[in-house]
């Protein structure tokens, strides 16, 4: 009894349910009709909410979705044309209140907001550009590091870069580490005056490798620089290496396969990778840095490297740039097939045949199948028949025209530089027959017949997507029939085109022109009569022409996604060291006349640069001269 009460009430449950969905559906249909799509949205997602598991209803909601999320794209688009960043975020924003996950508008939000905090640096530099140009373009080429898509920067730093046409805008970069400076003057001292020099001053210990001769003579000046520049500087000029041990001790040692073996640690690094290929990335790090082993974990999507910190150093900002998501593009396909049909058909149709028979004969009896020759004798008029199918005549005043639309709307989302394939038809059955050594074999396979379209996207940094397209349209023309031992075979027309198209951001692009047209032209009429200039096929006979033509027409609308997420200027490009050996640590001597001082926490004013080094005193003695060298050196061999 429970069993037959409960299967009524779970059918008026399912009833009702579905009755609901419906009518959501339909209110929001009715809402989209009238320019509401907020509500229209609305209406679905509180639906959902009540009916998570509903297809119908998620179907319905992605939909109006989608429309949404156009259409306050492209308010947005327009609002950023006309400079209205606050109208283009609340566009935006309007997107991520309804579709939280979509990370085009988060994306599009931050860069509004980066070029916000840009475009003061962008006034300044035009203000510089009378007074001087060559820091208003190094001050340009700085904010494109921050936004290398920011298309006004992009065109001022053309056109100053057309003005000046040759200099070298190329400017130190100064450290920010807090280096003690110092300036330093030697003029062919050994090395041991010198480390003696930087060690009093720095305080600084150094320890010395046996292999290396302090008696060595270099010789150098530097001002107001740091205490490691020049140390690193007078190493690689000599030859030698350094091994820092503390904070206060530093090794020298000759630069030498056999001591760096012995001085120089290594380390390894496991650099997870997020976006790329651990394979590709791997080849990069080899081709560029050539660290001592690189292998590559396809199971973690890992690439291990083995060498220097240094060179870890640099390895860490190649992956760092390198290894950021892939851009994407959502690609709205409509395709539209347009039938048109003329069918004319004029004229009088006559009876087409006239034949003669026999009737029955008297001297015939029944069931023969034949007649006797005797029984020819006995035909007259009265047992002749004649046979004309249909005796009346009939007029035809016809004239028709359809025209059919057939239309399909497919939405890929497809990665840069990846290929996305849209297949819209049948597949029709294509057997091969083979035959050797008097054995036929037969095998099927398919073929596609309808429209195929391939297209594959490239997503440049200043929002405009390159389209490879390639489109075909095949039909079956004609069925062969076959034979015995030959299958069936088909006749197919088909329609194509390849192509390679720019479209900016949201922008639709038009595809037509691939028209299929057959011309049909059938006439019928009284032998001789219908054939008599003007009027024997209107008045004898009977014409019908039906013209067909068939037009595919494609619009393509592109919709970034997500474009490269491009990493900042110290990241894309820094120091990777010499020939010999890579690092991020350049061979230069910084100037720390005007060096950084950072602001301490708690907001109190900057404190003023520390001064210059100490003048020397009455109790100062300059350094003794080198002594000489107590080994005599050996004579000169005679010639």
């Amino acid at each position: 009894m429970a069993i037959r009460t409960w299967i009524p009430l779970s059918l008026a449950m399912a009833l009702l349910s579905a009755c609901q969905t419906q009518r959501a559906i339909e209110e929001s249909d009715e809402l989209r009709q009238k320019g509401d799509i907020i509500r229209s949205v609305e209406v679905l997602q509180a639906e959902a909410k009540q009916a998570p598991d509903d297809v119908q209803l998620r179907t319905a909601n992605f939909s109006k979705l989608e429309l949404l999320v156009a259409q306050y794209s492209r308010e947005a688009s327009t609002a950023l044309m006309r400079g209205d960043d606050a109208s283009a975020i609340r566009a935006l924003e309007t997107i991520l209140k309804y579709d939280p996950s979509n990370l085009g508008a988060r994306q599009e939000i931050q860069n509004i907001q980066a070029m916000k905090q840009l475009r003061p640096q962008l006034a300044q530099a035009y203000a510089m550009k009378r007074s001087n140009p060559v820091e208003a373009l190094n001050l340009v080429r700085r904010i494109i590091a921050q936004k290398p898509n920011y298309r006004e920067a992009l065109d001022f730093r053309n056109a100053l870069t057309r003005e000046l046409v040759s200099a070298d805008y190329l400017s130190a970069d100064l450290s920010e580490a807090m280096r003690k400076p110092l300036s330093l003057e030697f003029s062919a001292q050994s090395l041991t005056t010198i480390f003696e020099t930087i060690a009093r001053l720095s305080g600084v210990n150094f320890v010395i490798d046996k292999d290396v001769n302090p008696s060595a003579s270099a010789s150098m000046t530097a001002s107001r620089t740091t205490a490691e520049d020049a140390l690193n500087l007078l190493l690689t000029t000599q030859g030698l290496d350094k091994k820092i041990l503390n904070a206060n001790t530093i090794l020298v040692y000759p630069r030498r396969p056999d001591k760096e073996r012995e001085y120089r640690e290594l380390a390894v690094r496991t650099f997870y990778l997020s976006h790329g290929d651990p394979k590709v990335i791997a080849a990069e790090i080899k081709q560029v840095l050539k660290p001592k082993e690189v292998l590559v974990d396809e199971r973690l999507n890992a690439v291990i490297v083995r060498d220097g910190l240094d060179t870890l150093s640099a390895v860490e900002k190649l992956v760092e740039a390198i290894d950021i998501a892939q851009s994407e593009v959502t690609i709205d396909i409509q395709v539209l097939e347009v039938s048109l049909t003329d069918e004319l058909n004029l004229g009088i149709q006559y009876p087409e045949s006239i034949g003669l028979s026999v009737g029955n004969l008297a001297n015939v009896p029944a069931g023969m199948a034949g007649i006797p020759l005797s029984a020819l004798r006995g035909i007259n008029g009265d047992n002749i028949l004649l046979d004309s199918g249909s005796t009346s005549a009939r007029i035809n005043m016809l004239q028709r025209s359809g025209n059919t639309v057939t239309l399909a709307n497919p939405r890929v989302r497809v990665r840069n530089r990846e290929e996305a394939q849209v297949n819209i038809g049948d597949k029709i059955p294509v057997v091969t027959t083979t035959t050797a050594n008097q054995i036929t074999t037969s095998s099927v396979s398919y073929q596609d017949v309808g429209l195929q379209i391939t297209v594959k996207p490239n997503i440049s940094l200043s929002d405009e997507v390159n389209l490879e397209l390639n489109v075909e349209m095949s039909h079956i023309t004609k069925r062969i029939p076959g034979s015995e031992h030959v299958p069936a075979t088909f006749e197919l027309g088909s329609r194509a085109t390849k192509t390679l198209l720019t479209a900016r951001n949201n922008e639709t692009q038009i595809v037509s022109g691939l028209i299929r047209t057959a011309d049909v032209d059938e006439g019928s009429g009284l032998p001789w009569l219908s054939q008599i200039p003007w009027i024997g096929k209107k008045l004898f006979g009977t014409n019908q022409n039906t013209q067909q033509k068939t037009e595919i027409i494609l619009l393509l609308t592109p919709r970034i996604e997500r474009n490269l997420d491009l990493p900042i200027a110290q990241i894309s490009t820094f120091h990777s060291g010499t020939e010999a050996r890579s690092s991020t640590q350049g061979m230069i001597l910084r100037d720390t006349t005007e060096k950084m001082i950072l602001k301490p926490i708690g907001g109190d004013p900057t404190p003023a640069l520390p001064p210059p080094m100490q003048q020397p005193d009455a109790t100062w003695q300059p350094l003794p001269p080198p002594l000489p060298d107590l080994v005599p050196k050996p004579a000169p061999a005679a010639p």
